[in-house]
């Protein structure tokens, strides 16, 4: 896998929903932050968008959408509406999968993404809280038509169809995240960086796919065809971090997901990540971690 797949699959999507809802001219309501990644997109009309912590008015227009990668609460209006009351006291009706408000002046599709925090910090650090889809962009074709298989899917209400559009949500989700790490790039932002160099690209792609692996600063450089003095420079203008010190955390984000996901034995783990013995492994993860690999262990009824 190339390095972001190896990074998405940390996200370790828990649960989806999905759903949307249907709002009449001079709607608005405010929102609840959601303690996972939430996405909404307009199908019809057009609407406007604020994050609690801004002052910014985000304008949606058709095939726009917005993707929150944080808890965040936030408000959404209709293009001429204004905030009225707290989506938790608002009173609607479920019509065709959508919650109804009394009018067709904007329609929206929605979803949220239940993930495993832990892991996801690595991403999830390094993308902004509101990720914005225009659909003005060459790339939002697939939005287009995820968007309208999901209306389909919905208004159907055929069997399977919470299955279909669960899987569509998650599709769309990974497309946002996708145009976020784009965004991170193009502003030069955080290791992500490194996505925009192939040469370090194939180095993190390496480590990714063997952390067990006995890796010397050598063999990297090769791998990435530089000298050593010019490999050294280079990961760190672009990832801010050291090839060693980067290997080592990325094996501890690795164990962390094992540890809570899976009965495999400490010493295993560290074994499969290049360890020698249980103690070495230990003392890496708490310097990483600031527990033990046990006490980590813990953790394990909060992310499943």
């Amino acid at each position: 896998m190339d390095p972001l797949s190896d990074v998405l699959t940390l996200l370790s999507a828990k649960s989806y929903t999905t759903s949307g809802l249907r709002a009449p001219a001079g709607w608005g309501l405010h929102y609840p932050g959601f303690d996972g990644l939430k996405f909404f997109a307009v199908q019809e009309g057009s609407a406007r968008f604020r994050a609690d912590d801004s002052d910014e008015w985000i304008t949606l227009r058709k095939g726009d959408g917005i993707i929150l990668t944080r808890a965040c609460s936030f408000s959404v209006t209709t293009s001429d509406g204004a905030v009225q009351a707290e989506s938790n006291q608002t009173p609607f009706e479920l019509r065709e999968g959508l919650a109804d408000y009394g009018g067709d002046a904007l329609i929206m599709i929605a979803g949220k993404m239940e993930i495993d925090k832990t892991s996801a910090s690595l991403l999830l650090s390094e993308l902004p809280v509101v990720i914005r889809i225009f659909s003005d962009d060459d790339s939002t074709s697939v939005f287009t038509w995820i968007m309208n298989y999901i209306k389909t899917e919905k208004a159907s209400q055929l069997p399977g169809s919470v299955v279909v559009t669960d899987y569509l949500m998650h599709l769309m989700m990974i497309e946002g995240i996708r145009r976020g790490v784009a965004q991170a790039v193009d502003t030069g932002q955080g290791w992500m960086k490194s996505f925009s160099d192939q040469r370090i690209a194939r180095v993190l792609t390496a480590i990714h796919q063997r952390p067990g692996n006995n890796w010397r600063l050598p063999e990297l450089a090769g791998i990435a065809g530089m000298s050593r003095a010019g490999f050294l420079r280079r990961f760190a203008q672009l990832t801010g971090t050291t090839p060693l010190k980067y290997l080592t955390e990325w094996r501890m984000h690795v164990a962390s997901k094992a540890l809570r996901t899976s009965s495999e034995s400490v010493k295993a783990i560290g074994l499969s990540l290049g360890y020698g013995s249980e103690s070495a492994f230990s003392t890496a993860f708490k310097r990483i971690y600031g527990c033990s690999p046990t006490e980590h262990r813990s953790l394990k009824h909060e992310s499943t």
